[in-house]
């Protein structure tokens, strides 16, 4: 399903800052950021924390200024669900404002990414978006050309709490399907979705790649074990870091970028993913630095 459009692309894949700071207002993340000369950047949430009001103002700021030079797309995690509610006219003022400076804001939305029509030449970017990017509801099948094939599709899965809970709801595909409906079974699909503990949902959703967080790498990771503990403190979870393949899905799981409530990562440092897409053959796995 892999386009020769979506071939041509350099993903970045950035999750769970929350809040942190890479030197004064991130210049130093910016810099990569930009040195890594981005076609788009897909962002799988908790970029804010839900207990600091202050990370709204320092994501505000990251996230415009990454706006600037590269289409942004921004799905939801756990913490900007919460903090839309324990902060809610301080969250409605940022997703405003972020929006404004063209960031691309995917609360159980869908948006169609191809070459169809380009953003403004005062937007700094070559990048090609589909003017019914966002709507509502999902992308309805009269904005999908014929040849569907050379389309991409990128949904962001925004979950309740209780699907973050130690004992949490099951997630099914059906009830994804209520979220964001159903998959385009001839285009490549990408789903952000913060949590990765569902994989086996989002694989019954069919979803060609899944792109996630959340778990913050394991906080420590340990040879040949992998990531140490969970945000809910369960040992040795299933996904922390890197490639899971299950059916016609791929997962990849970022480590992040910061943390929260427990302060430190042990052989365990932040990351930029850097995603290639390709037809022909198979990567071992997603870049990162």
């Amino acid at each position: 399903k892999v386009s020769a459009f979506l071939e041509s692309k350099r993903v970045l894949f950035l999750s769970d800052l929350h809040g942190y700071k890479f030197g004064r207002d991130n210049h130093r993340l910016i810099k990569k950021t930009r040195d890594l000369r981005p076609d788009i950047i897909l962002i799988a949430g908790d970029f804010v924390t839900k207990n600091r009001i202050g990370t709204l103002e320092s994501a505000k700021k990251l996230l415009v200024t990454l706006s600037s030079f590269s289409t942004v797309v921004y799905s939801l995690g756990n913490h900007e669900s919460t903090s839309a509610v324990r902060y809610s006219k301080e969250y409605e003022s940022f997703v405003s404002a972020i929006r404004d400076s063209g960031v691309i804001y995917l609360d159980n939305h869908t948006m169609l990414y191809n070459k169809k029509a380009p953003v403004s030449a005062d937007d700094n970017t070559s990048e090609y978006v589909s003017s019914e990017y966002v709507s509502s509801e999902y992308v309805s099948s009269e904005c999908v050309p014929a040849k569907s094939s050379d389309q991409c599709f990128i949904s962001g899965l925004t979950l309740e709490e209780e699907y973050f809970q130690r004992h949490p709801v099951m997630l099914t595909a059906e009830k994804i399907a209520q979220y964001i409906g159903e998959v385009k079974s001839s285009a490549f699909h990408i789903l952000m979705a913060h949590n990765p503990e569902p994989f086996f949902a989002y694989t019954e959703w069919k979803a060609d790649l899944i792109l996630s967080g959340h778990y913050h790498g394991g906080i420590v990771r340990l040879p040949i074990l992998g990531g140490l503990i969970s945000p809910k403190y369960r040992l040795l979870p299933d996904y922390t870091s890197g490639l899971y393949k299950r059916d016609t899905s791929t997962m990849i799981v970022s480590k992040g970028l910061g943390t929260h409530t427990i302060h430190f990562r042990l052989f365990n440092r932040p990351e930029i993913n850097i995603l290639h897409f390709t037809k022909d053959k198979e990567s071992s796995d997603a870049d990162s630095i």
